[in-house]
């Protein structure tokens, strides 16, 4: 069991972190900055992180991996893939953009860093991946698994980009364009 001293610290960086990335991009935001707005000391800081980036990360990829799962419980209880699975994982996925947009906002447009990129490609990797394997056999090309996984999840990392870009665009297109741009033999 983990010590609630450890949990209550956690928590505050946590806290912290999304509100100085809200402001500036994580690449910007240095460790000393972090603990003085946190109230804890540099070495508290690298017992449990060892950069902003890193906590930052930590933070989203926790948010996404709550997604999958609930994605996977959904898929498990109609048994595999369908429409309406999809777009509601597409929604839950604009939700989690939509609660972080000031630092995606910030972050996808800082070339010197590419925390949140890195963090949203592996975590939809992850799921293009859980998404494969419960696809019937046949059912997909005969190409390499992994390029492919990469392929569709930089690429949703891109629509994700440009529709950040876009404020003229409504989620309803992203998530229409996004269902258009999945290969059939996914959906």
């Amino acid at each position: 069991m983990v010590d609630a001293r450890i949990r209550r610290t956690d928590a505050i960086l946590r806290a912290t972190i999304l509100a100085l990335a809200g402001s500036a991009p994580v690449s910007h935001i240095s460790v000393s900055e972090l603990t003085r707005a946190a109230g804890i000391n540099r070495a508290t800081f690298y017992s449990h992180y060892i950069s902003p980036q890193d906590l930052l990360g930590a933070v989203l990829r926790d948010d996404l991996d709550d997604l999958r799962a609930a994605d996977l419980r959904r898929r498990a209880e109609v048994g595999g893939t369908d429409a309406e699975s999809n777009r509601a994982t597409i929604q839950e996925v604009v939700d989690h953009i939509r609660r972080y947009e000031a630092i995606y906002r910030l972050a996808l447009v800082d070339n010197t860093d590419k925390t949140t990129h890195h963090a949203l490609a592996a975590h939809f990797d992850q799921s293009v991946h859980y998404i494969f394997a419960q696809l019937p056999d046949g059912s997909m090309p005969d190409v390499d698994h992994q390029i492919m996984a990469g392929y569709l999840s930089n690429g949703l990392v891109g629509a994700i980009e440009s529709w950040l870009a876009r404020p003229d665009l409504s989620e309803e297109q992203l998530i229409a364009t996004i269902e258009e741009a999945t290969p059939q033999w996914m959906r």
